[in-house]
């Protein structure tokens, strides 16, 4: 007698993809570690010390800048590894990056990341600022060419901040071969634009990754509070040494004298907004949220090839996003996730 079909056991039917509850352990281990350690820079190394001041004794300042190095050195080489991935990830993706593209994404990375284990392996010298200049100008142009790529996923949302990078980068280069030149009054006006792109490259972003949705202005409104506050009341602690210290820190001049006070909203809006994301619900949000933390930890102008290559990762994170969404106007093939794994 055949068996009753009831009694055969049945297959599972797939489980329900769930990638809004992906954790945020998906977003790769350097980054957080490079977002931690220039966190710690930021921090530790240039606000705590700078408000300090002359209040540290000298031999405890020479051990607090020992220290403060982790950071920097974290970031660096953490951000190094993981910009060396998201790269090579970018420039596999054949239906967005076209064969061009992609040679001249492993050119600029490699002198890139030449010129960063020059600058980590030999002491400061002469002989070692035209490395460095090199280095930089590569890394400029890896900026670019990953900006470019973004932007040829053709996403709305995303196309404007990717725009405003576009012309941070260019206005950072410009920046370079002016004080190659020595032209300060050309310079200062074209940091004054390099200044305004960066703050608002978070703002163009936000959005995309939850910032202003209904919880999400919530969580932007709380930030933007505290933070304003807390620089207002760093302000009101240091008085006539607040300009001194807060460009130390944020190497933010376009606003001066009294109007130095209006960085306080500022800020707090676009730090705001990128916290805001950085812990928003779904694991994709969460990984915008730190790129733009990165980007803005790394500051419109970088110090070091080091904090460059933090700068570069962040832009890297954010193209890989629009790839994972869009390519060319039509969706992406394949199953690549738009969280890097």
């Amino acid at each position: 007698m055949r068996d009753d079909p009831s009694q055969e056991p049945q297959p599972h039917p797939p489980a329900a993809s769930t990638p809004n509850a992906a954790p945020i352990i998906r977003v790769p281990v350097f980054v957080l570690m490079a977002l931690g350690g220039v966190l710690y820079d930021l921090l530790f190394g240039r606000a705590t010390l700078l408000t300090l001041g002359d209040g540290i004794p000298q031999e405890s300042r020479a051990m607090w800048l020992r220290w403060s190095t982790l950071g920097f050195n974290l970031a660096t080489i953490a951000g190094a590894i993981a910009l060396f991935v998201m790269v090579a990830r970018i420039a596999r993706r054949s239906d967005a990056v076209p064969i061009v593209a992609r040679l001249a994404l492993a050119i600029f990375t490699g002198v890139f990341i030449a010129t960063l284990t020059v600058a980590l392996t030999e002491p400061p010298s002469s002989e070692l600022q035209p490395k460095l200049m090199l280095g930089r100008s590569g890394g400029y142009m890896l900026m670019s060419l990953l900006a470019v790529v973004g932007l040829r996923a053709r996403q709305r949302g995303m196309q404007l901040g990717l725009s405003l990078w576009a012309a941070m980068v260019f206005s950072s280069l410009v920046v370079l071969v002016l004080e190659v030149g020595q032209v300060p009054r050309l310079t200062a006006s074209v940091k004054t634009f390099n200044e305004g792109a960066w703050l608002l490259i978070p703002m163009a972003f936000a959005p995309a990754f939850g910032a202003f949705d209904a919880r999400g202005r919530v969580r932007t409104l709380v930030f933007a509070v505290v933070i304003t506050v807390t620089l207002l009341t760093w302000q009101w602690v240091l008085d006539e040494d607040y300009a001194a210290v807060f460009y130390g820190v944020f190497q933010l001049d376009a606003l001066k004298g009294s109007t130095i006070v209006l960085y306080a909203p500022i800020l707090g809006m676009v730090l705001g907004a990128s916290l805001s994301a950085a812990t928003g619900p779904s694991a994709s949000q969460r990984m915008g949220g730190v790129a733009l933390l990165l980007a803005l930890c790394a500051g419109h102008l970088p110090r070091s090839v080091g904090m460059m290559v933090v700068q570069a990762l962040a832009l890297a994170l954010l193209v890989w996003y629009a790839l994972g969404r869009q390519a060319f106007g039509m969706p992406v093939r394949g199953g690549e996730s738009s969280l890097p794994a």
